[in-house]
């Protein structure tokens, strides 16, 4: 005999042999099983259904042998809440939350049977984008906390909002606007909804007064954030295990508000399968947390071009994995890591749709960062370089493709696939990338551009310097295809194809080449191909083109009907601070200038070096190349026929201790006759004012 059953609009059978047709075992529902014969139920044919809503069960008055009822909705009609409850122990001291403990009018406490998640239909969330659905979500976030069990949010739009205007979180420092929170979340806690049809919808934000940027009052609300945070921006570990899994988030771009999931604090922890859609600042916000994943994530349409807004930021974290998201049209930076260790950057799809460009300024800025990894990004048409790596040491950026960036930049270098700097601050080593295997094309800028800052004194605190550059492909750039500032880098395996396509000015008047040494210093370039073909039909660089489809404009790159690379590999001069030069002193004649350099110790030239000057006649500014014609052990003298100097020269001199060997140079738009040195003649390669120091061998042209 079994007893049928209607709940929520599912029939089940409860038998007598305690054994629960749909998977309950009648031992876990903490006493024998009567169904109420009240509460609206109809009678007849053995035909049982519970109460209509938890507003009814709070009016029940429990029947003597009565241990369990049934709850049919929440709010009394199909809203998808309810669920079996049963009589709580007399010892249970379980509080009335309003979802899962319930306490009726005669002071039965009632429970909720759930061996699985509990839904925020069950705490009077509609999900109907009407009701604010704040207050129920957080019930059921709460008592997830307490009783350990995950909370699911079914299909459906959730209308959320700041818990009170005085509730904020922190202050931003810059600009002094609150930040506020939706939604709380515990440690040891995981929600989850059905994917794209679970949207999570911010509806209102408080006004911040007192902020001080310009953009008007305004505050920023975090939709979900860990509990901890209410402490404010704290800089230790709050809360643990918090995983936020398949839900979409729309920020509404509402009073320059609005961001998806923000955690402080937080040790191990999950965001995947989430979309994240019209967000003002950034998707998340995760910062002095540790050990997460952040995977398979969408965003769509965040922040305003150009303006702010973006994908995730994270922080000040360690070990914090960025992984598999697909990030299209963004307003600043698609993804923005923030002086953090042993983190990944990895495998970010970025691309434009209805914004102009795929990101408004960088697709990744990574800054201050060490031993981390930017790996696997395919990066498409971003406003400024695809990748900045600013300032941090000993990362490792590989097997990325950077393609068509920087057309929204008005000039500089932050127009190149990959740009790389440091920073001047004391106390911290910069440099040491490994920056290997990547695809840098048909940008702005250079395909790669390494710049190198040095701080005056010592070569010790140089910055950005050590680099190993090695196998990267960059071709079609419209100006270098490799462009190094700084010392200690090595420059090997690389092809550098049809680049300077500008044909811009560039230093001393030359062209951009495949690949150009910027004043760099003790590097070794070793064994790069460095080619400038003449190809009158355009290539194509992605699949639209390679088949056809015309729904999107074919990415092609332009044809090439001419030599455009000047140099296939040229060193330029660099101009050394003052701490290479004790003293500088000049006299001129009227028909010439001798200079007089008073060189520190260790720094001694020899006939035949040659030294770079730049300086002033008649207010025209004059450059060239100088050797070195006498010396003493501490000082350097050279006579310039023909200049004469007037008024502060501002010389400077540079001498080179550069390795190039070994590298192939075919068909580029300038050859060069004899290189002095040790070596072959090169075609296609330009190695000027090296002095004695520097190798040059090994070298093939054609």
């Amino acid at each position: 005999m079994s007893i049928p059953l209607s709940l929520n609009g599912k029939d089940f059978n409860y038998p007598t042999d305690n054994d629960l047709d749909w998977g309950y075992q009648a031992s876990e529902w903490a006493k024998e099983v009567t169904l109420s014969l009240d509460g609206g139920g109809s009678g007849g044919s053995g035909g049982l259904s519970g109460m209509a809503s938890i507003a009814q069960l709070r009016q029940h008055v429990k029947l003597n042998l009565q241990t369990a009822i049934a709850v049919n909705s929440y709010w009394g009609d199909t809203d998808g809440g309810g669920g079996i409850y049963y009589v709580a122990d007399p010892s249970d001291t379980t509080p009335d939350d309003g979802g899962y403990c319930i306490i009726a009018d005669d002071g039965t406490r009632w429970l909720l049977e759930n061996q699985g998640p509990l839904s925020v239909r069950q705490f009077g969330a509609r999900g109907d984008g009407l009701q604010d659905d704040t207050p129920y979500i957080q019930k059921c976030f709460d008592t997830c906390g307490v009783i350990g069990k995950a909370a699911y949010i079914p299909s459906g739009k959730y209308m959320i909002q700041p818990q009170g205007e005085t509730n904020y979180m922190w202050l931003t420092g810059f600009s002094n606007r609150r930040n506020y929170s939706c939604l709380w979340m515990p440690s040891n806690f995981t929600v989850y909804g059905d994917g794209e049809t679970t949207v999570m919808a911010l509806i209102n934000t408080p006004v911040s007064p007192g902020t001080t940027d310009g953009r008007g009052d305004y505050s920023t609300t975090h939709m979900f954030v860990n509990k901890g945070s209410q402490e404010g921006l704290t800089k230790s570990i709050k809360n643990v295990n918090i995983h936020v899994h398949h839900l979409k988030f729309d920020g509404n771009l509402i009073q320059q508000s609005g961001e998806g999931v923000s955690l402080c604090g937080t040790r191990n922890f999950s965001i995947t399968h989430c979309t994240f859609y019209r967000s003002f600042y950034e998707t998340m916000y995760i910062v002095y947390s540790r050990g997460g994943i952040i995977a398979d994530n969408t965003h769509i349409s965040n922040g305003e071009f150009q303006w702010d807004g973006g994908g995730p930021l994270i922080d000040t974290c360690t070990h914090v994995n960025t992984v598999n998201n697909t990030i299209t049209d963004c307003g600043y930076y698609a993804i923005l890591g923030i002086d953090c260790w042993y983190s990944s950057f990895d495998k970010t799809f970025c691309q434009p749709d209805n914004y102009p460009a795929a990101s408004g300024f960088q697709s990744l800025r990574i800054q201050g960062c060490y031993f981390c990894t930017v790996s696997g990004n395919q990066l498409y048409n971003s406003s400024y370089s695809a990748i900045w790596i600013h300032d941090g040491a000993s990362n490792i950026i590989d097997n990325n493709c950077c393609v068509y960036a920087g057309y929204g930049a008005g000039g500089g270098n932050q127009m190149s696939g990959i740009f790389i700097d440091g920073l001047t601050a004391a106390g911290r080593d910069r440099g040491e990338h490994i920056i290997r295997n990547n695809i840098c094309m048909m940008n702005k800028g250079s395909g790669l551009i390494v710049v190198g800052i040095k701080t005056e004194g010592s070569y010790d605190t140089q910055m950005n310097i050590g680099h190993l550059i090695d196998g990267n492909m960059c071709s079609w750039n419209q100006r270098d295809g490799i462009s190094i500032y700084g010392n200690f880098h090595r420059i090997v395996n690389n092809i550098c194809k049809n680049n300077s396509l500008s044909q811009t000015t560039g230093i001393l008047g030359d062209g951009y080449n495949g690949i150009g040494l910027n004043g760099a210093q003790f590097c070794l370039v070793s064994s790069n191909i460095c080619t400038d073909f003449i190809d009158p039909n355009p290539v194509p660089m992605n699949l639209d083109a390679w088949i056809g489809i015309s729904e999107n404009p074919p990415l092609f790159a332009p044809a090439h009907p001419t030599k455009y690379q000047t140099w296939g590999i040229v060193e330029y001069p660099h101009n050394p601070l003052a701490y290479e030069v004790a003293s500088i002193t000049y006299s001129s004649t009227g028909t010439s200038t001798t200079i007089v350099l008073s060189i520190p110790g260790g720094h001694l030239f020899v006939v035949g070096d040659v030294c770079f000057f730049y300086g002033s006649t008649n207010d025209v500014d004059v450059a060239g190349y100088h050797y070195v014609t006498a010396t003493t052990p501490s000082t350097v003298t050279y006579v310039i026929p023909g200049l004469v100097i007037m008024g502060d020269p501002n010389p400077v001199f540079m001498l080179e201790y550069c390795t190039v060997s070994n590298n192939n140079m075919i068909i580029n738009n300038n050859v060069m006759g004899n290189v002095s040195g040790q070596g072959y003649n090169a075609y296609g390669l330009d190695i000027r004012n090296c002095g004695i120091n520097s190798l040059v061998a090994n070298n093939f042209g054609q």
